[in-house]
């Protein structure tokens, strides 16, 4: 059976079967990122705007989410989730004898993702107004926390290998995510047009900047 909200230019969906509304409650989700991707102002994000982009009626979100700040709230939480996912997949890509390799890997994957999902980003730098999302709501500082020990974990492990670092390991993992995250906002802004630094020449610099000298890396340590 298909269901149709009734809302002009609504796609029709297959209705999820008894008992799948975890499924739902995803597509939801996913009709949110796409349109916080592509809209013009996050002003413009609203319950029936998800809605239609999601084929279902105003009222079948709901049950998944009381309003658009719960509904942000457990896509932030998502998409931080997600992030910490692919920046631990990156680290295990690199044996543990090579920490600089793994802490480069570590930053091209966090790259990887923000640049890919244009949603990631709004949220991080401005959340729709009206919507009351902070970042102490304990969901969202739970894989936040996370992304923080991955990094910090590799910076470790690059001072126990004889890196010496010019800042505290919390401090250098703050720069370092400070710097990786304006590189997404000036490729995004840009439109493509950015014609600085390569990812990979970035994240050489980023990386140098933290440690003492003697730190060599080469372009293609960090993808290139």
């Amino acid at each position: 059976m298909e269901a149709n909200s009734g809302l002009p230019g609504t796609p029709r969906r297959v209705r999820n079967p008894w008992g799948h509304g975890d499924r739902l409650r995803q597509e939801i989700m996913a009709a949110t990122e796409r349109l916080l991707g592509a809209l013009d102002t996050d002003d413009a994000l609203t319950i029936r705007g998800v809605a239609r982009a999601a084929g279902i009626a105003p009222a079948s979100i709901y049950p998944h989410f009381g309003d658009l700040t719960q509904l942000v709230g457990a896509l932030m939480q998502d998409q931080m989730q997600r992030m910490a996912d692919a920046m631990a997949l990156g680290r295990d890509s690199v044996p543990e004898g090579d920490p600089l390799g793994r802490l480069c890997a570590i930053l091209r994957a966090y790259l990887d993702f923000a640049i890919n999902n244009p949603a990631h980003q709004r949220i991080l730098l401005a959340f729709p107004k009206g919507v009351g999302v902070s970042w102490g709501d304990t969901g969202t500082m739970r894989p936040s926390a996370e992304i923080g020990v991955i990094l910090i974990e590799a910076l470790d492990a690059c001072v126990a290998a004889g890196h010496r670092l010019r800042v505290e390991p919390a401090v250098a993992s703050q720069i370092i995510m400070v710097g990786a995250f304006g590189r997404v906002v000036l490729s995004q802004a840009s439109r493509g047009l950015y014609d600085g630094l390569s990812v990979p020449e970035f994240l050489c610099e980023l990386i140098r900047l933290v440690f003492e000298p003697g730190v060599e890396l080469a372009a293609s340590d960090t993808g290139g």
